[in-house]
């Protein structure tokens, strides 16, 4: 490892999701919350990701055809965090049961590394 290259743990950036369980008729808006948990300050975007867990196996669906998203970049500074909604109604995916996880983009601002975060939630 290099003189000024940091080792990331796995709890530096956090990335939660309210419910963590969805029925499949309910899917519509939710809001998805990364957290900044070091001393120095990150950059996130709107555009975000969704796997689906087929045969032990992630695999990234293409939900966000046709979904225009601003290409806007939000501080999110050291030690806090920063709420986005994301509106699965608009996605053209219809989710059937299963387990998911949502990902999302960080760069931080002192090397510009990009960190991609999941979290995990469920469609019942």
């Amino acid at each position: 490892m290099a003189k000024n290259e940091t080792k990331l743990k796995v709890e530096d950036y956090t990335l939660s999701i309210e419910p963590k369980v969805f029925k499949d008729l309910t899917m519509g808006k939710t809001k998805v919350v990364i957290a900044n948990n070091t001393k120095e300050q990150i950059i996130a975007g709107q555009v975000y990701f969704v796997e689906f867990k087929e045969e032990n196996t992630w695999k990234r669906l293409n939900i966000n055809e046709g979904v225009v998203f601003d290409l806007i970049a939000y501080n999110i500074n050291a030690f806090s965090s920063r709420e986005f909604e994301v509106n699965f109604k608009v996605t053209p995916y219809n989710f059937k049961p299963g387990k998911y996880r949502i990902s999302k983009e960080v760069r931080q601002t002192s090397n510009k590394k990009e960190i991609l975060i999941f979290t995990e939630f469920i469609v019942e």
